[in-house]
């Protein structure tokens, strides 16, 4: 947990994200805790997807 808020607050400095015309201002932090959350639920539904078509089973 103090890792956590020491990671907090070291990234604490506002950057500009440009994103296909968008323009934000937003926290460093900010940015890589959507970039995250964003990875882990396109990871997921991947990973999901390839079950659903049988693709994530190994028989031998």
């Amino acid at each position: 947990m103090v890792l956590l808020v020491w990671f907090a607050l070291a990234n604490s400095t506002s950057v500009t994200v440009d994103y296909f015309g968008y323009h934000a201002h937003s926290r460093v932090i900010t940015v890589i805790a959507v970039s995250a959350l964003l990875g882990a639920i396109g990871g997921f539904l991947i990973g999901w997807r390839g079950r659903q078509r049988g693709g994530g089973s190994r028989r031998r």
